[in-house]
């Protein structure tokens, strides 16, 4: 079975079994501009309930409970213009880069809001810009906005009461070196390897269309998901890369070593693990090694 429709444009529109409370991801969603087109499908039969809501409040716009599910689409006349119990609010941000002008779209990326005052949690959803401006539906104003883009700095304004310009700075580049050496089965130029580096808030969720907090190009909700390939320096066991991270802090290093055209293998015996921001630079490189 599958149920299908449209809401305002960043509005949460959520899928619920009934009673047990577990969240349905939202396989398909589809922005024109002015609204959402959402779909489950590939439901099992059974009664879901459905909730609306906007970034930054915890209370909701609007239920519909008992929804019957079976086979095919399903037809519920109160799925029809349905009606929200408060009004909300529109906040837009241009996207700049310091002295330079607009940024260059497209664009990926997050906007996390959480409400000022009220509430400590952050909620996420993914963005996907064909210009440099973003616009998101929220409860109440004033919100706490982060906004993290690929490519630069998380930028966060606290207290936003109305529209506002988002400065991005460049991300912060540290050069990373990997001496593999000492690994178990080294043979000089013949190895291969990748790391990424993570660094994931604990107070914050995502709230739409991607339940693991990655959206689909691999970009993390706040740390660097992306796997870079290291590149082999000269001399005996080394290889390199330079890292785009989206600010200052501490990330957790993971390292893959290639066994096969497309299959990689997790490399357990390495380390420093915990990169720190403030200790390196792309001139003042973080080395870390391969064990025995």
């Amino acid at each position: 079975a599958h149920i299908e429709g449209r809401s305002a444009k960043d509005l949460l529109v959520c899928l619920l079994r009934h009673k047990t409370g577990d969240l349905i991801p939202t396989l398909d969603v589809q922005d024109d501009g002015g609204g959402a087109f959402f779909r489950w499908h590939g439901l099992a039969p059974g009664l879901y309930d459905l909730q609306v809501r906007a970034l930054g409040g915890e209370s909701l716009l609007a239920e519909v409970t008992g929804l019957n599910v079976a086979a095919g689409a399903v037809s519920d006349p109160r799925l029809e213009n349905i009606a929200l119990l408060a009004p909300v609010q529109t906040l837009t941000m241009m996207l700049k880069r310091p002295y330079e002008g607009s940024v260059k779209p497209p664009l990926e990326g997050y906007v996390m809001v959480r409400s000022c005052g009220k509430s400590t949690k952050w909620e996420a959803v993914p963005v996907f810009l064909d210009a440099p401006s973003l616009s998101v539906t929220v409860h109440s104003l004033p919100v706490d906005v982060r906004v993290r883009i690929d490519g630069y700095a998380t930028f966060e304004r606290l207290q936003a009461n109305g529209d506002f310009v988002a400065n991005l700075d460049p991300q912060e580049e540290v050069l990373v070196i990997l001496d593999y050496e000492g690994s178990p089965d080294y043979s000089p130029g013949t190895q291969e390897f990748r790391l990424r580096a993570r660094r994931r808030p604990t107070d914050c969720r995502v709230v739409m269309a991607y339940a693991d907090g990655m959206n689909q190009s691999g970009l993390s909700l706040d740390g660097h998901c992306r796997w870079h390939e290291l590149q082999e320096m000269p001399g005996r066991g080394k290889a390199q890369a330079v890292l785009g991270l989206p600010g200052p802090g501490e990330y957790q290093l993971e390292l893959q070593q290639r066994v096969g055209r497309s299959e990689f293998r997790t490399v357990r015996r390495f380390g420093p693990r915990t990169l720190r921001t403030q200790e390196f630079s792309r001139d003042k490189p973080f080395v870390f090694r391969v064990w025995p």
